[in-house]
């Protein structure tokens, strides 16, 4: 499931498999990425489906035997055999889709299966019309209506935002907002600069150090608006991480550990950041104070002349 090997698996049996030009032309993308056919069924469906059947999306398979005569005569795969594989892909795209939402559902209802089971899946809203339709179509149940691999990196959702096409792991993206407690394993994500990052929270995640942030500068300066590291406590009070945050130019919030470094260090890191609207209560507050005693100091030195 790791991200450039399935790319690379999808974008090799793109330039395998022989697509007849009359399917060719009637699996044309239309509107947000499937074939111009009623669906089967709606993404809501689809969606209460492999809710149910989340554990067994990891397991099963419409793959079947490849028989020697079916290749006989061409070197090419024929198109039903790569249909299931297309099928299959689906269902491991939409079992990464509904991990993190199962997390959420597991964390809330620990000790207590049964009431984890009967929480109902997501909105069909927090998934993109053009991912709904793709999976829609790579799932249809007629082989010969499902799209083929060049169909599948070339719909609108793949080749999104920069028009070229995109690890199928990136889906972790649709949640990048939600407050999460990181772990370790999740800086090889932040490393990824597609797709790139709008909003994240770290809240007291003990697992952020300097590197994350050094990730953050380097692959999403011009993306991240949003960012929450209060309680991330496992940052270096050096200015390494403050000179990283310095470099993200479309950050418009932020929200530090309290009282990390010193109130001058802060205010040369904000005065960097041209977008910035918010910052947290704690650090707004210990930079008034800085200010206030600042002015004090000022106020003295110009009524005492020097001797």
């Amino acid at each position: 499931q790791n991200g450039p090997a399935a790319h690379g698996w999808l974008a090799h049996i793109a330039g395998t498999v022989a697509v007849p030009a009359a399917d060719e032309a009637s699996h044309t993308e239309t509107n947000a990425g499937g074939p111009e056919t009623h669906s089967e069924r709606s993404f809501g469906d689809l969606l209460q489906w492999a809710w149910s059947g989340y554990e067994r999306l990891g397991y099963l398979s419409c793959s079947h035997p490849l028989d020697a005569s079916d290749v006989e005569t061409s070197s090419a795969l024929p198109v039903n055999f790569l249909a299931a594989d297309i099928c299959d892909l689906g269902r491991m795209l939409v079992r990464m889709l509904l991990q993190p939402y199962k997390l959420r559902v597991a964390n809330a209802f620990q000790g207590n299966p049964a009431a984890a089971a009967m929480e109902p899946p997501p909105s069909v809203h927090e998934f993109p019309e053009p991912l709904q339709h793709l999976l829609l179509w790579m799932l249809r149940s007629q082989s010969r209506q499902r799209p083929s691999a060049r169909q599948v990196l070339q719909s609108r959702w793949v080749r999104r935002p920069f028009d070229c096409p995109r690890p199928l792991c990136c889906c972790w993206s649709l949640v990048d907002t939600a407050p999460t407690s990181a772990k370790p394993s999740d800086l090889r994500l932040i490393r990824r600069p597609v797709p790139p990052l709008s909003q994240m929270s770290f809240g007291n995640s003990a697992a952020v150090t300097d590197e994350w942030i050094d990730a953050l500068a380097l692959h999403h300066s011009r993306s991240l608006s949003r960012l929450d590291l209060s309680g991330c406590f496992s940052l270096s009070c050096t200015m390494r991480p403050l000179q990283a945050l310095s470099r993200l130019q479309a950050l418009e919030v932020l929200r530090l550990p309290c009282e990390h470094w010193c109130e001058q260090d802060i205010a040369s890191c904000l005065l960097a950041l041209p977008s910035l609207t918010s910052i947290d209560s704690n650090t707004h507050e210990d930079l008034l104070k800085a200010r206030d005693a600042l002015r004090t100091q000022c106020s003295i030195l110009f009524n005492v002349r020097m001797q």
